[in-house]
């Protein structure tokens, strides 16, 4: 892309900004380089509807979260460049079941996990490269375009997680995959095996019938979505699907998890600039989902906010952090960059809650690479436990 075109597309990208439900594409500050991309496959046209996948997680024994699910009461009141390394370190034993025995990338003796019509790795995109800055679909699920990032060269039985990444409001058809590289964690596929898959809107807002009604078919094109990753790469052990968002896509995204469709494999949420609101909480535009009072009994939760944000607030997650075994929420801690972070510490093996402020972050800012390094880090930790 020449400079003139990456200036006419950050130009598009930033008059469309306004407060709360305008325009989320991020501003130009991501300067990443972008990752070797293999070729786009544009993948086929006929609406794939997945076959079901659950087989492979009913024959896992019930972990201590599952069992949480079911027990639990409601709430009184829903209230620069990647490290290679691997962060996929073991957690302490706990009662939550191993997802499989065996190295973390898999049985050296297993076939490599591979789809032939969609390379491993995925397209590259971030804001800043050089090809495209936003990202490139390289798979349709139900006819509709998805970037599907999954690692390279990880055998049969290698422990993944999910990350189910939802964009925020934006009108421009192809500039909703802004969050490709908004929170770039499709960087860190194969040090960390990590799954992304990056979907758009039928509208401008997940679920946002108002303006669109064919924004009512949103919901189901995510379980779809869903089915086809647990489906064509189960042979990964998927330790479990973590449901995140930005602006109206973490609104979204914090009541999506409560899905009960997915309660089987949802672990938890990334909310990123989406206000105090907690997962399953109060009612907003998207008309395709309902209230889940006691989501937070089951749902692990990471939030982010700039701190110059135009959506402000984090959500309180002492009451769910304490149900969770977490201590009292610890002062805040920098991870480099005025990256500031809140942690409701020594939570039960598999249990997350922390909240992080980013300095010299706007509304439309890229996550900084050490936020996303560190959000899938904790993840990869209770997903180990």
């Amino acid at each position: 892309m020449s400079f003139m075109r990456m200036q006419y597309v950050f130009g598009l990208v930033t008059t469309l900004i306004c407060v709360g439900c305008g325009s989320d594409a991020p501003s130009a500050q991501d300067k990443d380089q972008e990752e070797p991309r293999g070729e786009v496959d544009e993948g086929d046209d006929e609406g794939t509807k997945p076959l079901d996948a659950g087989s492979r997680d009913a024959a896992r024994p019930p972990s201590g979260r599952d069992a949480a699910r079911d027990t639990a009461p409601p709430d009184e009141e829903p209230p620069p460049e990647e490290d290679e390394e691997d962060a996929s370190t073991a957690a302490p034993d706990s009662g939550r079941p191993p997802a499989s025995d065996g190295p973390a990338d898999g049985d050296p003796n297993a076939p490599i996990v591979a789809l032939p019509d969609v390379p491993c790795g995925g397209p590259g995109g971030s804001l800043g490269g050089a090809a495209n800055p936003l990202g490139s679909a390289n798979l349709k699920v139900g006819g509709r375009d998805v970037i599907l990032t999954y690692p390279c060269m990880k055998h049969e039985g290698a422990k993944v997680v999910f990350i189910l990444n939802l964009h925020g409001t934006m009108a421009m058809e192809n500039v909703k995959f802004y969050q490709h590289g908004y929170f770039a964690a499709h960087k860190l596929t194969n040090s960390h095996n990590v799954i992304v898959a990056t979907p758009k809107s039928r509208a401008s807002q997940w679920g946002n019938t108002g303006e669109n009604a064919a924004a009512s078919e949103d919901r189901q094109h995510l379980l779809d979505v869903i089915d086809y990753v647990y489906s064509k790469l189960g042979k990964f052990d998927i330790t479990g699907l973590w449901v995140g968002g930005h602006s109206w896509g973490s609104m979204y995204a914090k009541r999506f998890v409560c899905e009960q469709a997915i309660k089987d494999k949802v672990h938890g949420v990334i909310g990123m600039s989406g206000g105090a609101t907690a997962p399953g909480g109060r009612a907003f535009g998207a008309s395709d989902l309902m209230l889940t009072p006691n989501c937070q009994d089951y749902i692990s939760q990471i939030h982010t906010v700039g701190d110059t944000d135009s959506v402000t607030g984090l959500p309180d997650q002492s009451a769910p952090a304490t149900k969770h075994g977490c201590g009292a929420k610890t002062s805040p801690s920098d991870l480099g960059n005025k990256q500031m972070v809140e942690t409701w510490p020594d939570c039960d093996p598999g249990w997350v809650h922390e909240n992080i402020t980013m300095g010299a972050h706007s509304h439309t800012t890229s996550i900084n690479p050490e936020v996303v390094k560190h959000i899938v880090e904790q993840i990869k930790i209770a997903e180990a436990r």
